[in-house]
């Protein structure tokens, strides 16, 4: 496959007087010793410039320098730390971002949605992802910070591309987790519940040996073409950059959710039985919600042969069965320790 280049003008439309009205308001309020966490991004894009890996302190700039950097007319992105107090919430949706907490929103280059940055103690703040609404990056994700630009001639709108602060922005406010907006923490909730009733079957490690199915002996490179390392459109949901997805490590790596699908999880998404969020293993620690789910088993060998990914007369998985059986009613409910 391969990589497509995006075209980026010469002329930079940077505006480094707004990330700089941007700085002074995050600043006004910091907590004591606080540095934001900048770094470079691409030109003209929203993706890392990878000359050392972003979170790393190395690639950490200091304000002078970013914007010195921005006016040469590069990006620049902020990124809320597990060692500092920044809180971030990302909103797709205009009607639910003005209901948001008074504190500064920025637009994003869709001019449709945009940023809030508020402090929360770091020991509180946790990640939470939506399917269409955005998402809390509040530990180990960044946004683009305020005074990019990256090019959009598909948006027919005024400002296209630009990343800015709203007129009425204001210095960020100390909130806790209870004043995040309803609609994050009932994503939060319903997947708290989902690994919980999940999770009461009792965890399940496969373990092939033998004659097993053939599903679990599937590779994600078996299921999807794509360039090892290399950020392309997610197979199964779209995004604004179209750099959403990726494979290292033998995982499909989700960016919008900040997961990574194995073969069987990702079978499952494509199959509708749950999204990426919640199949996925998260990149900063914890478990699919699939972990200990036989019906899991049963809809990916469905899906895997659905796609002739596997052998017609593949014999089913005994968990897949199992979960047939106690689904008719002629088995226990709980997975045999």
């Amino acid at each position: 496959m391969e990589k497509t280049t995006k075209q980026v003008s010469n002329s930079p439309r940077t505006n480094s007087e707004e990330f700089m009205r941007f700085h002074n308001l995050i600043m006004s309020t910091a907590p004591e010793g606080y540095q934001p966490h900048y770094f470079l991004l691409e030109r003209g894009d929203k993706d890392p410039k990878y000359s050392v890996p972003w979170k790393s302190q190395g690639a950490r700039l200091p304000f002078d320098k970013a914007k010195l950097i921005m006016k040469l007319g590069n990006n620049i992105g902020i990124a809320a730390m597990p060692d500092d107090d920044l809180h971030i919430m990302d909103c797709d949706d205009n009607s639910v971002l003005n209901k948001m907490p008074s504190s500064p929103q920025t637009i994003s280059r869709s001019r449709k949605g945009g940023h809030l940055f508020s402090w929360m103690k770091r020991e509180l703040k946790e990640n939470i992802p939506t399917d269409d609404k955005g998402e809390v990056r509040a530990s180990g994700q960044y946004v683009v910070a305020p005074g990019s630009f990256v090019p959009s001639p598909e948006i027919d709108l005024p400002n296209a591309g630009q990343y800015t602060l709203r007129k009425d922005a204001k210095a960020p406010q100390w909130i806790k987790p209870k004043d995040i907006p309803a609609f994050y923490l009932e994503e939060k909730q319903k997947r708290k519940e989902t690994l919980q009733k999940r999770s009461a079957l009792g965890a399940i490690t496969v373990k092939p040996s033998g004659k097993h199915s053939a599903l679990f002996d599937l590779q994600i490179t078996n299921i999807v073409t794509t360039t090892p390392g290399v950020r392309e459109t997610h197979p199964l949901h779209a995004s604004e950059t179209g750099k959403n997805w990726s494979v290292s490590q033998g995982l499909g790596q989700c960016w919008r959710h900040m997961v990574s699908l194995n073969a069987l999880q990702f079978l499952c998404v494509k199959a509708g039985y749950a999204s990426c969020s919640d199949a996925g293993t998260p990149h900063n620690g914890g478990t699919s919600t699939l972990k200990g789910d036989p019906k899991a088993i049963f809809v990916a060998w469905q899906e895997a042969k659905r796609m002739r990914l596997i052998p017609e007369n593949d014999p089913i998985p005994v968990r897949a069965l199992w979960h047939v059986a106690t689904d008719q009613g002629f088995l226990s409910k709980r997975w045999p320790q």
